[in-house]
């Protein structure tokens, strides 16, 4: 491979892992972030290399440092916020979700973390919110139903809930 080609570094890294050589694709890996200091996907294939190996602090740090330089890109937000998330920091990574939003609008994931954490945090209207927004672009997913359902229930609203549930079975799929 060329040293100088970031993308042929990259996917002979992502190779690489799928052989289980980790300690050659993190090499790899570094070069070609050397090379594309800008590009997020090999960022985050970093990172998520570094967080497998149990390394999560450097992980996070390889996130924050992209997004030092990219403070707007949605996709880093969204893998710092996820990675918060795994590590119980909540509003942290709400805060990392919410920014994450404001580049990438139409990102269902986005959406369903936002509710999943509004509703673990007890903030029932919040994350019901979220479901609905998140039910306007995916009309016929019963996922998004039950999770709606989840929260009605939460707020005692059983009615509602049932309703959601049920739309959810009228769906169908693995979903529900």
């Amino acid at each position: 491979a060329d040293a100088g080609q970031p993308d042929v570094l990259f996917h002979l890294a992502r190779v690489l892992v799928r052989l289980q050589r980790p300690e050659e694709a993190l090499s790899l890996y570094q070069q070609a972030l050397k090379l594309a200091p800008r590009d997020s996907g090999i960022r985050v294939e970093l990172a998520a290399l570094y967080k497998s190996s149990g390394q999560r602090d450097r992980a996070g740090g390889i996130l924050s440092a992209g997004l030092t330089e990219q403070a707007e890109d949605a996709v880093l937000h969204f893998e710092l916020g996820r990675m918060l998330w795994e590590k119980g920091a909540g509003e942290e990574a709400l805060e990392q979700f919410q920014k994450a939003l404001a580049g990438d609008s139409s990102s269902t994931y986005i959406q369903r973390y936002i509710g999943l954490i509004h509703s673990t945090q007890g903030r029932t209207a919040a994350a019901l919110g979220a479901y609905r927004r998140l039910e306007v672009r995916r009309p016929d997913d019963p996922s998004v139903k039950v999770n709606i359902g989840i929260v009605y229930s939460q707020q005692g609203n059983y009615g509602e809930a049932e309703k959601a549930f049920k739309a959810a079975l009228q769906i169908g799929r693995d979903g529900g």
